[in-house]
């Protein structure tokens, strides 16, 4: 009873700009946050709508670069509640793990700072929120969550990923999103989804490569749009 499937439905009204001002189009991931309302589970960068189900325990590729990934692993409760746990970002030669424990700030703030001494990038830690920023323009922001489904209190983590502008290397289940070229309508079956599935929690996939320095405003020219995309409910 895990499964579901994924639809890929672009809104013709939210289209990027080329050229001018940028725009901010907001994406959301939601591994649905129970209920039955309807809503979308997955909001794209041009408004396409996903519900994404996965198996329990699992891990997927969220959204991969050449020059980072981050997959993310998923709660046991569902198939209707099936919330993140547990992030896993690879960014160059380092591994950086998040989940839903505690843990002081300046701690965590030290920690982070060590580890990315020698790669660069940078990172803020406030009580429940982390953002990175692995290369200029590149942020992700992650956010400890708590929702009551059920009676059940359920720990979560909600990931938000933003970038300068569309490009033809991202990839995995939001990052495809991310892409120029114009999408089509598809529909993506249980297959489909269990493509994105990474065998352990820091693989890579897509575009990534270990010394892949960061893009430059030159590879967004085209582009001219800030997009971002991640977890909501």
């Amino acid at each position: 009873e895990y499964g579901g499937a994924l639809t890929y439905s672009p809104d013709p009204s939210r289209k990027r700009q080329v050229g001018g001002s940028p725009v901010v189009a907001l994406a959301g991931f939601v591994v649905l946050a129970g209920g039955a309302s309807g809503d979308p589970h997955l909001i794209g960068a041009d408004g396409e709508k996903f519900t994404f189900y996965g198996r329990p325990n699992e891990v997927y590729a969220l959204f991969s670069s050449p020059q980072f990934v981050v997959n993310m692993r998923l709660l046991d409760h569902g198939p209707k509640a099936r919330f993140i746990d547990s992030l896993f970002i690879r960014f160059r030669s380092v591994n950086l793990r998040f989940d839903t424990g505690t843990y002081r700030a300046d701690r965590m703030q030290d920690r982070l700072d060590k580890q990315l001494a020698n790669v660069g990038g940078r990172v803020h830690v406030s009580d429940r929120v982390i953002e990175l920023e692995l290369c200029v323009g590149h942020v992700i922001t992650i956010e400890q969550r708590v929702d009551t489904v059920k009676g059940r209190q359920l720990y979560h983590l909600d990931v938000e990923v933003s970038v300068p502008g569309c490009h033809e290397t991202y990839g995995g289940v939001l990052g495809e999103t991310y892409r120029c070229a114009s999408a089509q309508h598809v529909e993506w079956s249980r297959d489909r989804e269990e493509s994105f599935r990474v065998r352990k929690q820091w693989s890579p996939s897509g575009t990534f490569q270990t010394r892949a320095p960061c893009h430059t405003a030159r590879d967004f020219a085209a582009s001219g749009s800030l997009m971002r995309g991640g977890s909501q409910n």
